[in-house]
């Protein structure tokens, strides 16, 4: 693997490395990272993308990750050796799709490798449905991490892909390198469980039969003595998501984003109604020290001159963290490798063997090692 970072966020630049990179003999696809700031649109980057003579994918997200450095405007292109088999799956949010049929085609060889990269516009309604099928797929035997794009002003982002941006679309790349992939994120239980007695895919209309915002509002009372409103809600709420229980794991979390009339909660992420959840808080501390503690060892597993370090941390956790996110970053334990990566709306990934989730306010972490 190739890293190059481009930071000024020009479309003249990135055209540049997209045609010097794939130019190369070596290279036979490439990964693509960059920045909300920079203003890609397909008015002025399709053209760009559809040229490119190799596989091609990546996504828009409100930041990168460069060196354990966070960076806002920019773009990171890794190249690839080996190529990737890319699949393309659209209508993220349809309720009518139906993700087992595109995925019958992409895992019908029995050859699949070792690692799965997948990436997805954060703020489809279907997120959850798509991993879940993914699982019955492939199970839990394959390393797989990825996340979801998407802005700051909480405004979809397309993935980046052969055909151009696609809005509402998941990519999905095998890659032909060894890996490991594990997970933290350092938020505890507070009080519940409570059932989830109605939603709507991303939306939780009503907890213990209550608007489920009367119930989110009166926990928070008690627990930090602030009243939670609609006016102050992404401030409050970035100290207080949901977890969903899970029977070999930590909690699932999912991020309370939007509150509306009614008292529903938007997440990002889908939580099944008749589900049990718990209202989770954390500070700095617990944070900095879940991701300190994410291991990335794997017996037989061995470093070369093609290993980096992939970390695909929750933006709601720069967020919180805000002039402390770069000591998370320095908190990660890797060796001496290079490490890129992305903030991201929601995290893909699976943990220890034990699950493949959609998580938010997560941290995951992946060494990659191409073969």
């Amino acid at each position: 693997m190739h890293i190059e970072l481009e930071q000024t966020g020009s479309v003249q630049s990135l055209a540049t490395i997209l045609k010097n990179t794939a130019a190369r003999d070596e290279v036979n696809g490439i990964i693509v990272f960059a920045c909300d700031k920079n203003g890609f649109k397909p008015e002025n980057v399709d053209q760009i993308f559809k040229e490119c003579p190799v596989p091609l994918m990546g996504g828009i997200f409100p930041g990168i990750i460069h060196q354990k450095e966070r960076l806002e405007t920019g773009t990171i292109v890794i190249s690839l050796s080996k190529k990737p088999e890319i699949s393309i799956i659209k209508g993220m949010s349809d309720p009518d799709t139906d993700f087992m049929d595109p995925l019958n085609h992409i895992f019908a060889n029995d050859n699949i490798p070792e690692t799965i990269f997948i990436l997805t516009d954060g703020f489809a309604s279907r997120i959850s449905s798509f991993i879940n099928a993914m699982f019955t797929h492939i199970g839990i035997e394959r390393n797989i991490i990825g996340g979801g794009t998407g802005s700051l002003s909480l405004k979809r982002q397309p993935i980046i892909s052969n055909q151009g941006l696609l809005e509402d679309a998941a990519i999905i790349g095998l890659l032909d390198t060894q890996s490991t992939v594990n997970i933290s994120h350092g938020w505890n239980p507070i009080k519940g469980p409570f059932k989830v007695t109605e939603a709507d895919r991303n939306i939780i209309k009503t907890i213990n039969w209550m608007p489920a915002f009367s119930i989110y509002r009166e926990v928070i009372r008690e627990h930090s003595g602030k009243y939670i409103t609609p006016e102050n809600f992404s401030h409050i709420a970035m100290s207080y998501p949901f977890g969903i229980s899970s029977m070999c794991s930590d909690p699932i979390v999912r991020d309370p984003v939007m509150v509306d009339e009614a008292g529903a909660l938007t997440c990002v992420g889908e939580i099944m109604e008749g589900s049990f959840v718990d209202i989770l808080h954390g500070n700095t501390e617990s944070l900095i020290k879940a991701s300190s503690q994410i291991s990335t060892c794997k017996p037989g597993f061995s470093l070369g001159d093609n290993s980096v370090g992939l970390v695909v941390d929750c933006i709601s956790r720069a967020l919180f963290l805000k002039d402390k996110f770069e000591h998370e970053l320095k908190a990660l334990h890797l060796p001496d490798i290079p490490l890129l990566g992305f903030l991201s709306f929601g995290e893909i990934a699976t943990q220890e063997k034990q699950s493949l989730e959609f998580h938010n306010k997560t941290t995951a972490l992946a060494i990659l090692e191409e073969l």
